[in-house]
């Protein structure tokens, strides 16, 4: 099945390391389909992350960039995506959770077979409590890749895996789960929840100027 893809990347605060995870999202995802977009919602930030996305858009067709002007909520970035999405399939990264693009492509074809899919964060051991206690809060984070009907019908609850996994099975919905890698394996530089503790964005700006 020749399925178009959109990927929501609901974001506050990432002017450090947005450029370097769309690009990144770019190289892996066009190996999927040519029929790909990435919207970014801008929750409000209070750095240069819309400055970073609207270069990204101008630069690249695939990026669209969407900003609330006062921050409404993960939830709400969500669903303004979802009402802005084009593809038949949306994917969607869990807050606190980076992704592990080289595994990407098993949420895609699974995809192709299922309407709603769940990719679960497989459990690794933590050498530390602190770590340990991070891991248990995260748990039951994911990523969801959803035909855009689904997604439009659930859009109450998308975005947190648990939530939507209660609500696909108190109406007796049918999914398709995986495991994928865990978080030691993860790319960092897609790890979107991070804020940096100093203003970077001139340095961002620039890199992109030039291409860096």
């Amino acid at each position: 099945m020749d399925c178009s893809l959109t990927v929501l990347l609901p974001v506050e605060d990432v002017q450090a390391d947005l450029a370097a995870s769309v690009v990144r999202l770019l190289e892996v995802l066009s190996e999927l389909t040519d029929r790909l977009e990435i919207i970014i919602v801008d929750d409000g930030s209070t750095d240069a992350t819309i400055e970073v996305a609207d270069e990204l858009a101008s630069r690249y067709p695939q990026v669209r960039a969407i900003r609330n002007t006062t921050s409404h909520g993960r939830a709400r970035a969500i669903q303004r995506g979802i009402d802005s999405a084009r593809g038949d399939v949306i994917l969607l990264i869990d807050d606190d959770c980076c992704l592990p693009v080289d595994e990407v492509g098993l949420l895609w074809r699974a995809a192709q077979e299922h309407e709603i899919v769940l990719g679960r964060l497989a459990r690794q051991t933590a050498s530390d409590s602190t770590r340990l206690r991070r891991l248990d809060r995260a748990a039951e984070g994911g990523y969801q890749m959803l035909s855009r009907r689904a997604a439009c019908h659930l859009r109450n609850c998308v975005g947190h895996q648990a939530t939507l996994r209660a609500e696909l099975a108190r109406t007796s919905a049918r999914w398709h789960e995986i495991e994928v890698g865990p978080r030691s394996s993860c790319n960092r530089t897609l790890a979107l929840d991070c804020r940096p503790s100093r203003p970077n964005y001139l340095r961002a700006i620039r890199q992109l100027a030039l291409g860096e």
